[in-house]
């Protein structure tokens, strides 16, 4: 249910925020004399999907953008997010706990479309997608490089002409990462697309 809420919001704002911005005049902001810019992204990543069994983890980016429109931006990522969780279980009538986590560095590119309020306040949408190189710890300490993509919205606040700050969220989805391990020597092969929803917080710097 939270994944068919969340991702019906964003195809909302991506709509709301490509559709006007193809047409509309420009709009007064602070922002446009500058096209370049650096943001420092943080927050949370909550797994759905195969990996509903972790527990939201950590979610970290940093990302370099190219205004090359008033309503229209590229954005190349990369960072690290990833969940984890301890699971109890019996070998051979002897209890063991186990820890698990999967991790994720990714190396995306997006496209934005921008939609400027007034001199502060801008809204936008994005998608995009790339790279997921998976790494797993525990029982499957293996990693997998995956394709995957996301949809996103964001809303940012220009403090100044140069420094913004920002919230923004995405659902993401990946083609399916195998990881191979052991337990009591036994081989075993997890399969798993990474899916889920990361939310952040962002801090941004034009240039």
């Amino acid at each position: 249910m939270i994944k068919k809420v969340f991702v019906l919001f964003l195809f909302c704002i991506i709509a709301f925020a490509i559709s006007p911005g193809l047409y509309a005049q420009e709009k007064p902001s602070v922002a446009l004399d500058y096209k370049n810019y650096l943001v420092v992204k943080g927050g949370v990543f909550y797994p759905e999907g195969d990996l509903s069994d972790l527990n939201t983890g950590f979610n970290g980016e940093i990302a370099y953008g190219y205004r090359f429109h008033t309503n229209g931006a590229l954005e190349l990522s990369s960072g690290y997010f990833g969940a984890s969780n301890t699971f109890r279980e019996s070998v051979l009538y002897f209890p063991i706990s186990l820890k698990e986590s999967v991790y994720a560095i990714p190396l995306t590119l997006a496209i934005k479309g921008i939609v400027p309020i007034d001199k502060q306040f801008e809204l936008y949408g994005m998608a995009g997608g790339g790279a997921y190189f998976v790494n797993g710890k525990g029982t499957f300490s293996d990693n997998a490089t995956v394709w995957g993509g996301f949809l996103g919205a964001g809303a940012t606040y220009n403090i100044t002409p140069q420094v913004f700050v920002g919230l923004e969220g995405k659902y993401l989805w990946t083609d399916s990462a195998t990881l191979r391990g052991n337990i009591a020597g036994v081989p075993l092969n997890a399969d798993f697309k990474i899916e889920g929803i990361i939310a952040t917080a962002n801090l941004g710097f034009r240039f």
